[in-house]
């Protein structure tokens, strides 16, 4: 009975971490616009605080995410998308541009003094 308790916990200890394998994912950001690559594009591990950020030619290296893991890409002015990752190890996007405008807005000048 002991050595049937004994067996499980250590092939728990060394299976589990087997189990649960991380890997590295690549990819490049684009606009839909132009093509071009987008530079300063967050992508983060949904749920996390784990991420990156796309350099100046758009491309992005994330280590540590694992099969079940979604990619959340977000940039000022491009609609978010969110990507699960599954078996891939390159991820390219293609990010459209939002079409939501301001209607209007109002400057405030709080705190500043006249002399």
């Amino acid at each position: 009975m002991r050595t049937g308790i004994l067996l499980f916990f250590l092939f728990t200890i060394l299976w589990g971490p087997a189990l649960a394998q991380t890997t590295t994912v690549r990819g490049k950001v684009t606009s839909a616009e132009d093509q071009m690559g987008i530079p300063g594009v967050a992508i983060l591990i949904k749920g996390t605080l784990k991420g990156t950020v796309t350099d100046i030619d758009g491309n992005y290296t994330l280590d540590g995410v694992t099969p079940g893991d979604t990619l959340r890409f977000s940039y000022i002015g491009y609609e978010t998308r969110e990507i699960v990752v599954g078996q891939q190890t390159k991820i390219d996007v293609l990010m459209a541009v939002e079409s939501t405008n301001l209607e209007e807005f109002v400057v405030t000048a709080l705190g500043v003094k006249r002399q």
